[in-house]
């Protein structure tokens, strides 16, 4: 890990639980058991581009380690403080600028 991934996974402190989306089946959506990602949450509303292209509007952001698995679009996501689980309507990894910003890997939800 470098000076700088090391600097910015001080900030990732909030648990998030996530549900990864697996498909659909006959009984409806299917999802992974929970796993916890530990993150740095953002709850505020931005204008997004969901994965179809359409602008959408996420209420909360997630950053993380660049290493966390993929969430799908689709999968549940359960922030602190609130019970009820968002739906994730985005996700991007973000590749470092050389000595400026370190790799991280967003989800955002709905």
């Amino acid at each position: 890990m470098s000076a700088a991934e090391d600097a910015i996974a001080a900030f990732w402190t909030q648990p998030v639980a996530v549900e990864r989306y697996l498909g659909s089946g006959p009984d409806g959506d299917v999802y992974a058991p929970a796993e916890t990602a530990l993150c740095r949450v953002k709850h505020a509303p931005r204008l997004i581009r969901d994965s179809t292209g359409q602008e959408v509007v996420s209420q909360s952001r997630a950053s993380t380690d660049a290493d966390t698995p993929t969430v799908p679009v689709g999968s549940l996501a359960t922030f602190p403080g609130d019970p009820q689980p968002r739906i994730v309507i985005a996700q991007e990894r973000h590749r470092a600028i050389p000595g400026v910003t370190p790799d991280f890997y967003s989800f955002d939800c709905a």
